[in-house]
This record gives structure tokens, sequence and C-alpha cells, in this order.
């Protein structure tokens, strides 16, 4: 049924282009690209995406554009037959978007937060040992290949994780789940009345969920993608002035 429903999705695709209203099933198209271990399916989705995806497609790409075997050859043809169908006078505003860089996360607050970004994210790895210190090396190992992160004095996550004793997650634990609930707040507020979210906003959550695809992708931990997605984005809290 799953392979079936890809097929179908890629023909839709393929025969009307790119419309708003194909993202849910451009986002599915996106998660089987992530999953899939078939070279041509993977192909075959970029070219379909090549003609049809949206901006919304471009850090999942993006992830796998220096991948040296096809995957990086497949991404960057999608990436690039996106970028042309941009229109030219928005082009130079989003000339940087269609760069590695762009997505690439850089970690701006103090490294110290950087030990309860890694606890947080630690949880989808083991649930029911929470702050395990080899489930965080392992994420952190993880994490420091994909973040740019400067954690000098220390050569790596476990020095500075030794050399910070008074290091207490509670509070930044707390700023994780007050972001959470303040997301649920306002997601439930708009779905019962026709209020609409201010633009800004919806600029700011849509940067938001399309680095988390990127991060998701670059990391490619066996976990469960919708979960992963979600702790991230309310994670990233943690890295914000």
């Amino acid at each position: 049924m799953g392979k079936l429903k890809t097929y179908w999705y890629l023909l839709g695709l393929l025969v009307r282009g790119y419309r708003e209203e194909n993202i849910n099933k451009e986002q599915y198209l996106l998660q089987v690209l992530r999953t899939t271990n078939n070279p041509e399916l993977f192909k075959q989705i970029c070219v379909i995406l090549q003609h049809a995806g949206s901006l919304f497609c471009i850090p999942t790409l993006m992830a796998y554009s220096r991948n040296e075997s096809y995957k990086g050859l497949s991404s960057v043809d999608a990436i690039e037959g996106i970028k042309r169908r941009v229109i030219k006078e928005e082009l130079a505003e989003l000339e940087a978007f269609f760069t590695y860089e762009y997505w690439q996360p850089t970690w701006i607050v103090p490294k110290e937060k950087f030990i309860s970004y890694v606890a947080c994210l630690s949880g989808i790895l083991s649930k029911e040992h929470l702050f395990d210190k080899d489930v965080m090396q392992y994420m952190a190992t993880a994490l420091l290949r994909e973040i740019k992160i400067n954690l000098t004095p220390y050569h790596s996550f476990k020095e500075l994780f030794l050399c910070t004793p008074d290091w207490d997650a509670g509070e930044d634990v707390k700023r994780v789940l007050a972001d959470v609930n303040d997301d649920l707040v306002i997601g439930n507020a708009l779905a019962e009345t026709t209020i609409t979210i201010h633009p800004d906003r919806q600029l700011e959550e849509n940067l938001l969920n399309m680095r988390a695809d990127f991060l998701l992708t670059r990391l490619n931990l066996n976990v469960d993608y919708a979960e992963f997605h979600y702790l991230l984005k309310a994670a990233s809290v943690l890295n914000r002035r």
C-alpha cells in the first residue's frame, strides 16, 4: 500500500505540477526519500520534486547535497530545478536560501546550554533513562558533526560535560516545555476560531519546521521522524538569545 501511495503521489505531482495544495503529498514523498534504500525510487522522487516541488523541499534536499553518491547528484539537480522556478525578482532575496550554509545550524548561545539541548534530544533514544550519560554522548557526537559550535577550551562534549559540574537542566527543560505549551495553546485557539497567524509568525514557524527537516535528515537516526521533528523544533528554543 505504501509503495502504491508513493507512486500515485509521484504521478499526481508530475501531471499537475506545483500547486500549494500538494504540500501534504510533498511532505510524504520527502519522508519516503529519507527512508528508502532504493536508488531508483530516490532518483524518481528527486526528478518529480525538480519539476513540481516547492521551497519547502529545499532543506531535505540540501541535507543530501554533499553526499558523494547518487543521492548528492539527484538532490542537487532537484534544488537547481526548484531554484529556476523562483520568480527572478525574489531570487536575489532568496539566494542564500539555496546554500548548504544557510541551513547548517550554528550554536549562538553559551556552550553550556548545549548540554541541555543534548539532554532534551536524547529522550528520543532512551525514554526510560533520561539524562543517561552514554545516550547523551551518542547524541552529542551525532549533533557535533552537523552543528557549528565552538567548545573551546574543551576538546569534546565529554570534557564540557565533566567540567560543568553545576549544570542543571531543570530551568532549560522548563523553558522547552513552556514553549511547547504555548505552541499547543495557540494551535488550539486557531483551530477553534477564524483568527489567522500573522505573516511574520507564520514565516518564523515555517523556517523552524524547515530547519528541523534539514537536521533530522542529516542526523538520520533510527527514530520516529514525526516525534523527533517536533522535539528538534521545541528544543531549538535553547539556542535563541
